[in-house]
């Protein structure tokens, strides 16, 4: 009996926070969605087949009458070139069993284990719930056509991320009186940092590219389309500048942030105090890996996780493999400009 009030002590209020959040996700399932998303798909098909139409005649002679067009072919041939002559020197070194960087004697500390990261996750889990009703509410309420739909998940998409940040960042100091530093965050070594990520960011690219092209003959085989993306189709197809630039911030920066904390900074450290750090490594990829619920993406998102991971181990800067997510981001970014400024010619 004294277990049992033990348990209720500690995991009563979080287990009426999951119950809350369940009440609300029956609640939320009762609002109609009036947003139709038939156009949304039809202009994908659309735009597939313009995609292919253009592959076809690449490249058309009035994209190459662009300057533009030979701004993006050199910075590509060069960030080729030098993706490839750092992934050989990382292969040389390797097989010489040469030690490329040096590792840290500092170790992230934060205190919690993987009952606090259930408990955060939990708060996380209600204010996702809250917010998507509350989205749900506002399309009821309002009309909402496909753009202002569009506009209105990436806002709520930015609400989740600032509050995934908040709360790790409060949790560490209201409950372990610790500072961010805990989980390698620091303003010291932040250039040397940066250098390490874009140096393995690009020694990484052709495994990148290897993964990818995987992941889409895996697709292929299964005959599995991948799913529609919409923030794509925002930057695709959006002309307001204002709106662009503050989704591209999110994409590129506060993303990365929040998913790094949450996955690398609390969930990462959890762990690996209960299976070690090579199991740890593993499951925590592989679970935000499957948590894009994307088969074409799995293998290159699982991947780029290992990478993050590894080099937070290697580093222990959390900053290290924030810069290697801000950067993958912005690459992804580049290529959808790319592919925009391809359609539109």
């Amino acid at each position: 009996m004294g277990r049992l009030y033990k348990f209720i002590d500690e995991f009563g209020f979080y287990i009426f926070i999951l119950f809350s959040t369940f009440v609300i996700s029956i609640l939320g399932s009762f609002i109609p969605f009036k947003v139709d998303l038939k156009p949304y798909y039809t202009r994908l098909v659309m735009l597939e087949q313009i995609l292919e139409d253009k592959v076809a005649h690449f490249p058309s002679p009035d994209l190459i009458s662009r300057p533009v067009w030979y701004l993006f072919a050199f910075i590509f041939v060069i960030i080729f070139l030098s993706a490839v002559v750092i992934f050989l020197y990382l292969i040389f070194n390797f097989l010489s069993r040469k030690r490329v960087m040096a590792g840290s004697n500092f170790r992230p500390c934060p205190l919690w284990n993987m009952k606090d990261f259930f408990k955060i996750f939990i708060w996380i889990l209600f204010w996702i719930e809250v917010i998507s009703v509350f989205q749900d509410f506002m399309g009821m309420v309002f009309v909402y056509n496909f753009r202002t739909y569009l506009i209105n998940s990436l806002c709520g998409s930015l609400m989740v991320d600032l509050l995934t940040i908040f709360l790790l960042i409060y949790w560490l100091r209201r409950h372990y009186h610790q500072k961010i530093t805990a989980v390698g965050i620091s303003l010291s070594s932040t250039v040397q940092d940066f250098k390490r990520a874009v140096f393995y960011y690009l020694g990484f690219l052709p495994v990148l590219f290897l993964l990818i092209y995987a992941g889409i003959f895996i697709a292929h085989r299964i005959q599995k389309p991948s799913p529609p993306q919409p923030l794509f189709y925002f930057l695709l197809f959006e002309n307001d500048k204002l709106i662009l630039t503050l989704v591209i911030i999110f994409v590129v920066i506060i993303g990365p942030i929040a998913e790094e904390l949450f996955f690398r900074g609390l969930f990462y450290n959890a762990l690996k105090k209960s299976i070690g750090v090579s199991q740890a490594m593993l499951v925590s990829s592989m679970v935000l890996a499957d948590l894009h619920m994307n088969i074409f993406g799995f293998l290159p998102i699982f991947g780029l996780a290992l990478l993050f991971v590894f080099m937070y181990e290697r580093t222990a800067s959390l900053k290290v493999p924030i810069f290697l997510h801000m950067l993958h981001n912005g690459f992804l970014v580049a290529m959808i400009v790319f592919v925009r400024i391809f359609i539109q010619s």
